[in-house]
């Protein structure tokens, strides 16, 4: 049986997978499109000149956690790679993107 907290945790993970996903990110070795929070700047910054403001998502690590810089992924048909990887230490991991 987990601890307490990991069951939470579980569940906290588990309602921001079913509620709050707002895209599908195809991962290869990953048989199932994965739900993610996607978010997009409005406009690039400074004409594309500077990565200030870059796309990113947030998904179940066990899906996403194995992703590098220099991987790539779908999102919704787009392809991007991965900028940066930063796991929460608690089931979700955080990825910055660009457009490939």
């Amino acid at each position: 049986m987990p601890a307490p907290f990991a069951a939470l945790q579980d569940r906290v993970n588990r309602a921001l997978d079913q509620h709050l996903t707002n895209a599908l990110a195809e991962v290869e070795g990953v048989a199932d499109p994965v739900p993610v929070e996607f978010d997009e700047p409005y406009a690039p910054a400074f004409d594309d000149q500077a990565d200030a403001q870059a796309p990113e998502c947030w998904g179940p690590a066990i899906a996403l956690g194995g992703l590098e810089r220099g991987d790539s992924l779908r999102i919704d048909g787009r392809l991007f790679e991965v900028v940066r990887s930063k796991p929460d230490g608690a089931g979700r991991v955080h990825l910055i993107l660009r457009s490939a």
